[in-house]
């Protein structure tokens, strides 16, 4: 192997890194959005949620973590769905 295709073979490697920590993220958002959504829709309709505060910690570290890892990320999720997108 020339310095060429171990340049080459870093560089498409690199990208495949990049790739996977992009859909990382999109899934942690994801994810924290819906543990988000679960806890107000617990609390406008009044039922307990087992592990709320536990819920709560984690949708906090999980935005912390990635306003971290990139710091343009929005520090919550303003993109929330109300109850009429998703009700029939």
């Amino acid at each position: 192997m020339n310095e060429i295709d171990v340049l080459e073979e870093t560089i498409e490697e690199y990208r495949k890194v990049k790739r996977l920590k992009k859909l990382n993220e999109n899934l942690t958002e994801q994810l924290l959005g819906s543990i988000q959504y679960l806890i107000e829709y617990s609390e406008k309709y009044h039922f307990q949620l087992p592990k709320k505060t536990e819920l709560l910690q984690m949708v906090e570290n999980g935005y912390s973590l990635l306003q971290q890892l990139d710091p343009q990320q929005p520090k919550s999720n303003t993109n929330k769905t109300t109850d009429n997108e998703t009700e029939p």
